[in-house]
């Protein structure tokens, strides 16, 4: 995470990113603004994004600014802008979306150009084509609401005002105003208006102001951060983890999402793609699992992965009278959870706890339920074709110089014959076995 695009070497990334997305701050362009443009410090930004492009060389790129871009200066500044993108080796196309058109309900307008390398065989790329708005603003708005957010005297009268409503304010819109870096903020942006015998509460309040908006009494509000998130496309488990103004000032400096995710199925059409090695999140089981060696490792090379299970006893030691007769048991249960929760049910009326259980759920993403106890009883059909990885080692003591060496004649060894059964059963793509050196020579090399 980067804080200041101009040291940002793109030669670091070159041939590693297909898809490069950005847009340089819009204030220089935006008819809001002062228009300088390519002479503010904030509009030459673009060149930085441009210097990115031809250093990392992505096999697409998306940028994104306000359409303002393109009369500045009576179109000379998105001539030089236009003759920066010819020079990068893309061909590119551009287009103004509006939010509204692609299933949000903000009259935002937005231009992105779009650029594929010249070298790469695709077909034709083509804009999204517009969508039937089927919401409006309301649908978006949260149904408990803080009283922080409501209006005093001052904010109602300001907001109220026609002046106001002309140029800086909207109130119960269908469609909302383009959320900006300032909204809700100088009380700007969208408001929402409620009747007072809908917030009856406002009456005991002396702080919100109760007012009459088109003839009618009630109270009004700015719209809260998760409202304006909702407005961007952002669903409700994007986490607010900042104060209020920032977070109104974050959702107006991005783009919308549902826009870009039309973009991406246009882009992702054109086969640009089809030739890239496709992400996949690798299934990861481990028995005799420990405090998690492979674990660790996917983890600190940030390798995404799942852990289907982990099985450890903690040094637990249970006696089964007839593993065969257990084995058939709990074959006829119908579930890999039912069957697990079995054995962990005779492991825990042991009443010792299982110390390794405790240190491996601590430092990894795992449902208790997936943490089983007794490699002789899990059924790896159960897990068939779930599993891309399946690592382990049987315990050393029978085949290491350290102990009796009784190999595969000890219980402990025999605990191999599980693991090969679980390859067998489990049918993992590959599977990584461990153990130590004194193996090889056990037996004179017969084990």
């Amino acid at each position: 995470f980067y804080q200041d695009v101009r040291f940002l070497d793109g030669n670091f990334y070159k041939g590693q990113v297909d898809l490069f997305v950005g847009g340089s701050p819009c204030q220089s362009f935006s008819i809001s603004g002062k228009r300088a443009g390519l002479e503010d410090a904030r509009g030459t930004l673009f060149y930085e994004y441009a210097r990115l492009v031809k250093e990392i060389q992505p096999k697409v790129f998306i940028y994104e600014n306000v359409p303002g871009m393109l009369s500045h200066d009576k179109g000379n500044t998105f001539k030089t802008i236009c003759d920066i993108f010819d020079s990068l080796g893309y061909d590119w196309k551009m287009d103004k979306l509006n939010s509204k058109d692609y299933g949000i309900p903000q009259n935002r307008t937005r231009l992105f150009i779009v650029g594929f390398r010249k070298d790469l065989n695709i077909n034709d790329f083509n804009f999204p084509q517009k969508m039937p708005l089927e919401k409006v603003v309301k649908d978006y708005l949260e149904t408990d609401i803080d009283k922080k957010y409501f209006h005093g005297e001052k904010g109602f009268k300001w907001i109220t005002m026609e002046k106001s409503l002309k140029k800086r304010v909207s109130i119960n819109s269908d469609i909302s105003r383009t959320q900006a870096a300032n909204q809700q903020f100088n009380w700007c942006g969208d408001m929402i208006f409620r009747p007072i015998e809908l917030e009856q509460w406002a009456k005991e309040d002396e702080r919100v102001y109760i007012g009459k908006y088109n003839g009618i009494e009630g109270v009004a509000r700015k719209l809260t951060p998760r409202e304006c998130l909702r407005l961007m496309g952002y669903d409700d488990d994007f986490k607010i983890v900042v104060p209020d103004q920032q977070m109104y000032r974050q959702c107006g400096n991005s783009i919308v999402v549902n826009v870009l995710e039309e973009i991406f199925k246009e882009v992702v059409n054109t086969g640009v793609f089809k030739k890239s090695v496709q992400h996949k999140i690798i299934n990861v089981a481990t028995v005799f699992s420990g405090i998690g060696s492979i674990e660790w490792a996917l983890k600190r090379m940030n390798i995404d992965h799942n852990i289907i299970f982990a099985c450890d006893n903690g040094d637990i030691e249970v006696e089964i009278d007839d593993e065969e007769k257990l084995r058939d048991e709990i074959k006829k249960i119908k579930t890999a959870d039912e069957q697990n929760e079995y054995i962990r049910n005779i492991y825990e009326a042991k009443r010792k706890t299982n110390f390794v259980k405790q240190t491996y759920l601590n430092n990894y993403e795992l449902d208790e339920k997936d943490f089983l106890y007794d490699v002789r009883f899990i059924d790896g059909t159960k897990y068939k074709g779930q599993v891309d990885l399946f690592v382990g080692g049987s315990p050393c003591q029978s085949f290491s110089i350290m102990g009796h060496q009784r190999g595969l004649d000890d219980t402990r060894g025999t605990l191999f014959y599980d693991y090969a059964r679980l390859v067998k059963e489990i049918e993992p793509k590959v599977f990584i076995y461990e153990n130590v050196q004194g193996m090889l020579k056990h037996d004179g090399g017969n084990t």
